[in-house]
């Protein structure tokens, strides 16, 4: 028999709730057992990033060559994506009192990742 788990996915978009919505899809679930017997749950799910051509909520617009162009010419990201390590964390950057905010911004905390960009592509004008 199959084993299920319920899950809630926090989602913190760039992109209007609407755009959001439209191109969210949970393309598979997965449990799989820990050497220790615990649990451990995977979801790989398809969701929009950032839609180009459009105004964020910071009052940046973003082209799609500027984008695409940085994320294929950025040797991190490009080695990241090779090693499936392009992570990212719940409530990026979390910025504390004292810290040297470039340098959080710059980092993701491993106690706070969440997912993983395993194959980046564009729909229209949307980033996925």
């Amino acid at each position: 028999m199959a084993q299920k788990a319920e899950y809630y996915l926090l989602n913190e978009d760039l992109i209007a709730p609407d755009t959001s919505e439209k191109h969210h899809k949970i393309l598979h679930e997965n449990i799989t057992t820990a050497p220790n017997g615990s649990k451990l749950m995977t979801i790989t799910f398809k969701q929009a990033l950032q839609d180009f051509g459009v105004r964020n909520w910071n009052g940046r617009i973003y082209s799609k060559e500027l984008v695409m162009n940085g994320i294929k010419n950025n040797p991190l990201v490009q080695h990241d994506l090779k090693m499936g390590t392009w992570t990212g964390e719940y409530s990026h950057p979390l910025i504390e009192k004292g810290m040297n905010e470039l340098a959080r911004q710059m980092t993701i905390d491993p106690k706070n990742a969440c997912w993983t960009i395993s194959e980046p592509w564009v729909e229209g004008n949307i980033f996925l």
